[in-house]
Protein backbone atom coordinates (compact mmCIF):
# COMPACT_ATOMS: atom_id res chain seq x y z
CA UNK A 1 0.00 0.00 0.00
CA UNK A 2 1.50 3.35 -1.05
CA UNK A 3 1.03 6.51 0.70
CA UNK A 4 0.15 5.09 3.50
CA UNK A 5 -0.16 6.88 6.89
CA UNK A 6 0.10 5.43 10.24
CA UNK A 7 -2.51 7.13 13.27
CA UNK A 8 -0.98 7.02 16.38
CA UNK A 9 2.74 6.79 15.69
CA UNK A 10 4.49 9.58 17.15
CA UNK A 11 8.05 10.45 16.76
CA UNK A 12 10.67 11.89 19.86
CA UNK A 13 13.95 13.91 18.83
CA UNK A 14 16.88 15.82 19.68
CA UNK A 15 15.66 19.04 18.92
CA UNK A 16 17.43 21.52 16.29
CA UNK A 17 16.30 24.38 18.54
CA UNK A 18 16.83 25.65 22.45
CA UNK A 19 14.47 22.90 23.37
CA UNK A 20 15.32 19.36 24.72
CA UNK A 21 13.37 16.82 22.43
CA UNK A 22 10.58 17.02 20.15
CA UNK A 23 7.53 15.11 19.70
CA UNK A 24 5.69 15.04 16.80
CA UNK A 25 3.48 12.70 14.70
CA UNK A 26 5.01 10.56 12.00
CA UNK A 27 3.12 12.13 8.91
CA UNK A 28 5.19 15.04 9.60
CA UNK A 29 7.85 13.19 8.00
CA UNK A 30 5.89 12.96 5.26
CA UNK A 31 6.22 16.91 4.56
CA UNK A 32 8.60 17.67 2.03
CA UNK A 33 9.93 21.02 3.92
CA UNK A 34 10.39 18.93 6.49
CA UNK A 35 14.17 18.13 7.13
CA UNK A 36 14.51 14.17 7.81
CA UNK A 37 18.63 13.89 7.48
CA UNK A 38 19.27 15.37 10.18
CA UNK A 39 17.11 14.05 12.32
CA UNK A 40 18.09 12.09 15.28
CA UNK A 41 15.00 9.71 16.33
CA UNK A 42 15.61 8.67 19.85
CA UNK A 43 12.12 7.14 20.50
CA UNK A 44 8.70 6.15 18.79
CA UNK A 45 5.66 5.78 20.91
CA UNK A 46 2.20 4.49 19.92
CA UNK A 47 0.48 7.68 20.96
CA UNK A 48 1.02 10.69 22.73
CA UNK A 49 0.74 9.46 26.39
CA UNK A 50 3.35 6.86 25.18
CA UNK A 51 5.88 9.81 23.92
CA UNK A 52 5.53 11.53 26.93
CA UNK A 53 6.09 8.22 29.26
CA UNK A 54 9.06 7.73 27.13
CA UNK A 55 10.56 10.98 27.21
CA UNK A 56 10.21 10.93 31.27
CA UNK A 57 11.97 7.94 31.50
CA UNK A 58 14.78 9.26 28.95
CA UNK A 59 15.00 12.29 31.61
CA UNK A 60 14.99 10.07 34.51
CA UNK A 61 17.97 8.33 33.01
CA UNK A 62 19.70 11.52 32.24
CA UNK A 63 19.65 12.71 35.86
CA UNK A 64 20.85 9.04 37.47
CA UNK A 65 23.55 9.95 34.97
CA UNK A 66 24.52 12.95 36.13
CA UNK A 67 23.12 14.94 33.45
CA UNK A 68 20.73 17.05 35.73
CA UNK A 69 18.24 19.47 33.20
CA UNK A 70 19.98 18.28 30.01
CA UNK A 71 18.63 15.54 28.71
CA UNK A 72 19.74 16.06 25.33
CA UNK A 73 22.86 16.00 26.23
CA UNK A 74 22.66 12.76 27.99
CA UNK A 75 20.80 11.27 24.74
CA UNK A 76 23.84 12.37 22.41
CA UNK A 77 26.35 11.18 24.77
CA UNK A 78 24.64 7.30 25.15
CA UNK A 79 24.64 7.28 21.11
CA UNK A 80 28.16 8.00 21.14
CA UNK A 81 29.44 5.51 23.28
CA UNK A 82 27.15 3.33 21.28
CA UNK A 83 24.86 2.17 23.82
CA UNK A 84 21.61 3.25 22.07
CA UNK A 85 20.41 6.08 23.59
CA UNK A 86 19.04 4.50 27.15
CA UNK A 87 20.23 3.25 30.31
Amino acid sequence: MTGAGQFGVYVISLSHTADQLDIFHCAMLKQKAFDKKSLSVVGIAGDMGEAYTLVEQMVQDGLAAGFEGNVKAYLAETFRAGKGGGG
